[in-house]
Order: C-alpha cells, then sequence, then structure tokens
C-alpha cells in the first residue's frame, strides 16, 4: 500500500500526498490507489467523504472496493445495505471478521449461526496446530463470541496475543489484540477492553482515526466516559 507507514502512524494528510501521487504517476493502477484513498479517507473524515471517493474508483468488483463498499455503510449503521453489500463477498465463510461483526451489531447472529458454525467446523484441524495462522485465530474468536461462547472466544484471543506478539510482528499482532478487544467488548469484560483499547490508540496499525467513533463493535463500551476519551486519542497522529 502506497503511504503505508503514513497510515500505520495516522499521519493521513501525507498518506494522501503519496496516493495522490501515485494516481498521477501510474494511471494504469489508478484504481488500486484510490481504493487505498477511499480507506484513508474513511479512517480521516468518516463515511460521507468516503463514499464520495468510492464513487471515483472505476473497478467495485476488487476486494478493498468491496470491502469499503461494506464498511460505509456499516459504519452509518445502515445495515440493510452493509447487508445487501455482504453479498458481493467471495464466498460464504470469505471475510468472517465482518460477518461476525454484522452478525453482533444487527443483532442476527441466529439468523447465521449455522453458518458461523460450520466455519468453525472447517477450522478445527488448523486450530488444533501447534502455531495456527493469526487469521485462523483471529476468526475462531470472533466467530466463538459471536455464538455466545466466551471462554471458548476469550482463550483462542488470548492464544492468538501469545503468538503472534506484537514486538515480533506489529501488523498480525496488532490486529489480534484488536479482535482480543473486541471479543471482551462483546462477552461483558468492559474494563478488559478499556485497559486494552488504551494501549492500542498509542500503537501504529492498530486503530484508525475514526475507527472507535463509528464502528458498531465499540458500541457497548459508549456509555463510559473513559472511551470517549480513548475516541479523541484515537484520533491523533501517533509520532
Amino acid at each position: 500500500m502506497a503511504g503505508l507507514e503514513a497510515f500505520a502512524l495516522r499521519q493521513y494528510p501525507e498518506g494522501r500526498r503519496i496516493l495522490e501521487a501515485a494516481i498521477a504517476a501510474l494511471p494504469s493502477e489508478a484504481d488500486a490507489f484510490r481504493a487505498q484513498k477511499c480507506w484513508l479517507t474513511l479512517a480521516q473524515s468518516g463515511t460521507e467523504a468516503a463514499r464520495s471517493e468510492l464513487e471515483k474508483i472505476g473497478r467495485k468488483d476488487t476486494v478493498s472496493a468491496v470491502l469499503m463498499a461494506f464498511y460505509i455503510p456499516f459504519y452509518e449503521r445502515n445495515y440493510a445495505e452493509a447487508a445487501k453489500m455482504m453479498e458481493n463477498f467471495p464466498s460464504a465463510d470469505a471475510m468472517s471478521y465482518q460477518r461476525a461483526c454484522f452478525a453482533v451489531a444487527s443483532n442476527t447472529v441466529e439468523q447465521r449461526r449455522a453458518s458461523f458454525q460450520a466455519t468453525l467446523a472447517g477450522s478445527e484441524e488448523e486450530l488444533a496446530k501447534p502455531s495456527p495462522s493469526s487469521g485462523i485465530l483471529g476468526r475462531c474468536a470472533l466467530l466463538q463470541a459471536a455464538l455466545g461462547n466466551k471462554a471458548e472466544a476469550i482463550r483462542i484471543a488470548r492464544r492468538g496475543v501469545e503468538l503472534y506478539p506484537v514486538k515480533k510482528n506489529a501488523v498480525e499482532g496488532g490486529g489480534l489484540l484488536k479482535i482480543l478487544a473486541s471479543v471482551y467488548t462483546w462477552t461483558g469484560e468492559k474494563e478488559a477492553a478499556l485497559e486494552l483499547l488504551s494501549d492500542l490508540v498509542k500503537m501504529p496499525n492498530a486503530l484508525e482515526a475514526t475507527e472507535l467513533a463509528l464502528d458498531p463493535v465499540w458500541d457497548n463500551l459508549r456509555d463510559d466516559p473513559r472511551f470517549a476519551d480513548l475516541v479523541a486519542e484515537s484520533a491523533k497522529p501517533i509520532e
């Protein structure tokens, strides 16, 4: 991703400058850079501005564009539109993170229970390995949390954090820490979630500037004044 370091550090003006230069210099790859610019715009300015950027992308069938078309209405709590955008996901078990988040936020877990259980069953062999992939660990933790299996969800999420520490892999480690925070949030462990988020807001690659403010994943924390402080902190660039 062009401007990856700037994006990771929430230094969005610099990231935008790099992406606009890339669009001008490499017109054959302009759509890929426009998709990245759309993500940056959502992170910096919110859904209305991101929707405007999405319209500028010629190809809407890339993974990045499909995900953006989902996240814009999802962040707006327009679950009917978000569900329609999920129809463009590659397969029934693809993008399990987004499917789990949608189910919890829209209170439609029961409608998706059989599908989630099938995905978990298909992941058992990989999960039983000494070092499962970070993707499998994150997927299974979130699906277990969505299904209400609190102890198993927390166990898997913590295992992921242990196997992929941030010090060794900032991207995978940060992603798994965020999943653990999500699991804590969904399973009623508010104190643990807030404590972990207080660390995540200071980490590169962990939280985008508007993520805590907009993402329904964190709605169970919004009545706590400490969460408002975290939203404010997450909007600041990381030096």
